[in-house]
């Protein structure tokens, strides 16, 4: 048995910070095989001198590696970026390569390749480890007054909202423990991604890459009914007959509209999206996996 910490901007997870909620469901993970989770730290805290590992998102690399430089503690950085972004100034993999044991990603596609690329020199890899389903969180929710259609995430302008907007839904933030009753409740919750996860090269993100967002798994587990948008790696993970996918923003559109008006059409696609969450999406099996074949612990 091992004890993991985690890094967090805020601990408590009330800022809805989507790199803290996945360290949490990582921590979440942990425990379900055994190991001891010692909880999230805030960027100023040290390192438990208890602590085997200690787990962390790139993006917060520069603001805890003093803390790395003082614990004899193995460190597993979760890559969100692999060049230094032109518009946040992230690290870029270089500047951790050093400093950092393992690495690991959600990323697939050139980024990955070019990660793995830049580490070489190094003697050291990444390991691709997807979003997944917390057993913890994502669980189902209770019914509550809700809209017919919704999306829950943060405004930012690298994931650009038009396909929303044209489909009608309606767009809110709520606190991280909430999330589940308004997929529960909403007829349809559709899944948007960035361009820069769908293998297109972006200001934002220089190397094409593809990655599912978490929320698909969270609205599935919820009991809620989701709607993708053209983000390709979603056969990856789900069937046509599990989870539908828009192809163009009419369709998108379409699809959501169709739901809205024909509610009991979604129960099949539900039911076989809950079973293949179960079997193949946990995080508890992506991290028993990574144990295995690479901590050995």
């Amino acid at each position: 048995m091992a004890k993991f910490y985690g890094y967090a901007i805020d601990p408590t997870c009330r800022d809805k910070n989507g790199g803290t909620q996945v360290i949490l469901h990582h921590g979440h993970a942990l425990k379900h095989l055994g190991h001891e989770w010692g909880g999230l730290l805030d960027l100023n805290s040290p390192i438990p001198p208890d602590g085997d590992f200690i787990i962390f998102q790139s993006e917060w690399y520069r603001a805890i590696n003093r803390h790395l430089e003082l614990t004899k503690a193995k460190s597993i950085c979760w890559l969100g970026t692999f060049l230094s972004n032109l518009i946040y100034d992230m690290p870029q993999i270089s500047e951790m390569a050093e400093r950092c044991d393992y690495f690991m990603t959600q990323w697939q596609g050139k980024a990955f390749a070019y990660g793995r690329e830049m580490l070489v020199r190094y003697k050291k890899d990444i390991y691709y480890l997807p979003h997944g389903w917390c057993e913890d969180c994502d669980t189902e929710g209770v019914i509550i007054p809700a809209p017919k259609t919704l999306f829950i995430g943060h405004h930012y302008p690298e994931r650009g909202e038009d396909w929303l907007d044209m489909a009608g839904v309606e767009k809110i933030e709520v606190p991280m423990e909430d999330c589940k009753n308004y997929y529960k409740s909403a007829i349809v919750c559709p899944n948007l991604s960035g361009d820069f996860q769908k293998d297109r090269r972006t200001d934002f993100f220089e190397v094409e890459g593809r990655m599912l967002n978490d929320r698909v798994f969270k609205i599935i587990m919820a009991g809620g009914f989701c709607v993708q948008d053209d983000t390709e790696i979603l056969r990856e993970f789900y069937d046509e007959d599990e989870v539908p996918m828009a192809h163009s923003a009419e369709e998108y559109k379409k699809l959501i509209d169709y739901y809205v008006a024909n509610p009991d059409e979604r129960l099949p696609f539900m039911k076989k999206a809950v079973e293949r969450t179960k079997r193949e999406h946990s995080y508890t099996t992506r991290w028993k996996k990574y144990i295995d074949e690479v901590l050995h612990i």
